[in-house]
């Protein structure tokens, strides 16, 4: 039988779960949790790992995901997160890469800003990221009560 890896996209898909069944049951502002869904920006097709909506369903914060053998300040991620909020009239954006996560305030032709920052107790390396999935799930329900919080000011 073929092994199968757990990777970003999987991790994409249980985040999304999860955030979509604790958003249905504590929060008033964020709705649900989607992904993979293709936005055209001039002539290519970009794929955000994951867009948090509004009861309106309207796209509140774009997440972009990676492994953590990548850091969640990144430039490629930053400069294509930016891309598809910039895209989507954003003007914030989260970068993550399963250790660390951050809120990004974004404005067109200008450096992304931090926010605020999220990390986990123990660190979790791409080799026992499966293993340590969970706790990557918790976070990111204080990662969404914060974003509650933080868009109803």
């Amino acid at each position: 039988m073929p092994l199968i890896t757990y990777n970003e996209r999987a991790w994409a898909m249980d985040l999304a779960s999860i955030g979509n069944n604790f958003a249905g049951k504590n929060l008033d502002i964020l709705s649900r949790v989607s992904g993979e869904g293709g936005l055209k920006v001039g002539g290519r097709t970009l794929f955000p790992d994951l867009l948090i909506h509004d009861k309106e369903d309207n796209v509140l914060i774009g997440v972009e995901l990676k492994f953590p053998d990548t850091q969640s300040d990144d430039l490629d991620l930053l400069e294509n997160m930016h891309v598809k909020a910039m895209s989507l009239g954003l003007n914030h954006g989260l970068s993550w890469n399963g250790n660390d996560a951050i809120l990004w305030k974004l404005e067109p032709g200008k450096k992304p800003v931090i926010c605020k920052k999220w990390s986990l107790n123990q660190q979790i390396s791409r080799a026992n990221f499966y293993q340590n999935r969970e706790e990557t799930f918790i976070l990111f329900e204080e990662i969404m009560s914060d974003l509650e919080q933080f868009l109803a000011t």
